[in-house]
């Protein structure tokens, strides 16, 4: 039998762990922003692969208005924007599954939209890195040279 929870997955910013996710089934997203290969099929028929070297992806996430990692996130845009950049490094990680998506070199797209009412909200927020590698298995290949060099 397989099985799932969401009690095992993690997701780290700049090594910070993040906590208190909205409610759903699509709380964490990590996808590349394009495909990784297209092609062209000449009029006879033959067929030619291009491979793309674009391995820039998005990690989106979305937190209950009441997380105290509003702040932490709020604080990497707001000192991007008065000149003090540091590359965000992002990693999502299900330690049961064994899947690992970790981007490097980064930033935080925009800050997250406040909204409030009645109940609860969420604050969304994207983080565009220019590498997204992503595995089903931490310990095999590149993925895991990465993130043994980062301390992952």
């Amino acid at each position: 039998m397989q099985v799932y929870s969401f009690n095992n997955v993690s997701l780290y910013v700049n090594g910070r762990s993040l906590k208190d996710f909205s409610e759903g089934d699509d709380v964490i997203t990590a996808a590349r922003r394009e495909d990784a290969a297209s092609d062209m099929v000449g009029a006879g028929g033959e067929m030619a692969v291009a491979i793309s070297a674009n391995r820039s992806g998005e990690v989106v996430f979305r937190l209950k208005q009441t997380s105290s990692d509003n702040g932490f996130m709020y604080s990497l845009v707001n000192a991007m924007q008065a000149g003090n950049f540091t590359a965000v490094t992002v990693q999502v990680k299900d330690a049961r599954r064994k899947e690992l998506a970790l981007g490097t070199l980064g930033y935080v797209k925009k800050p997250a939209d406040m909204v409030s009412g009645q109940g609860v909200n969420l604050r969304e927020w994207t983080v565009v890195v220019k590498d997204l590698i992503m595995s089903a298995d931490e310990t095999s290949g590149i993925l895991g040279a990465v993130g043994a060099a980062l301390g992952f």
